[in-house]
């Protein structure tokens, strides 16, 4: 992950899934992973994921049911958490230090967002990050948190990348001019690098902005991946405060 401190813990094999989890650079109380591809279960479910992570760590495990839009659920500390009821939305944010939370994804990206006291992960694919999903967080921990968003740390991890992302002319149209790639009468999307322009042009900091540049769909350790095997399942990516 870049400057992320790194490890890959496998799990025992009758487990569901694999991961790969590390530190954030420079915080020693965040952690993030996302689970690997494991061919044993290739169908496993995001709510078995969470709650399997959630209980290894003891916290409270939250997830989404995700549309592809720019709603973003923000948990205080009188939010009720069922996990049999997912909410509706495409982000999280919260300063409670008692949840794992995440995003499914499947060559999106997932964007986690951090503060000295707050935390936050954004499932982000092209549709979302059109819709404004990181504008919109970056002004809730403003209005909600009092986090300067010159003081927020992203960090993005792996996503389609653009030598896989081949997109409708008409899609490629609505991302800046820097970021689409063209093959002839082909079109390519770097999200990465939208989602990085998008950062800064709604002021945050390049040296606050960490990402794998490791392609979903092509470049190992392989992770599910809808546009390599349609359907064959989704990664959980997901982030908590160690203590």
């Amino acid at each position: 992950m870049g400057s992320v401190a790194s490890t890959i813990e496998t799990l025992r094999d009758d487990s569901p899934f694999d991961r790969q989890e590390g530190m954030w650079p420079g915080r020693s109380d965040l952690r993030v992973g996302w689970t690997l591809v494991d061919p044993r279960h290739p169908d496993r479910e995001t709510p078995e994921t969470a709650i399997r992570l959630a209980l290894e760590y003891n916290k409270t495990p939250a997830y989404l049911h995700q549309v592809h839009g720019d709603h973003i659920w923000v948990i205080d500390r009188d939010s009720s958490i069922d996990p049999r009821v997912p909410k509706l939305a495409d982000g999280m944010l919260t300063a409670r230090r008692d949840i794992l939370f995440g995003v499914a994804v499947a060559d999106c990206a997932p964007l986690f967002l951090a503060g000295d006291h707050v935390l936050g992960v954004l499932h982000a694919g092209w549709r979302g990050v059109i819709g404004g999903i990181l504008p919109a967080a970056l002004d809730l921990l403003e209005s909600r948190f009092g986090v300067d968003r010159s003081h927020v740390e992203g960090l993005l991890g792996p996503c389609i990348a653009a030598c896989c992302f081949e997109v409708s002319s008409s899609v490629a149209m609505l991302f800046p001019a820097s970021v689409r790639r063209t093959h002839g009468s082909s079109c390519s999307i770097d999200l990465s690098g939208a989602i990085l322009d998008q950062w800064l042009r709604h002021g945050g900091r390049i040296e606050n902005f960490h990402r794998e540049d490791r392609c979903s769909v092509c470049q190992r350790p392989l992770m599910h991946s809808h546009r390599r095997a349609p359907g064959a399942g989704r990664n959980f990516a997901y982030v908590y405060f160690v203590n």
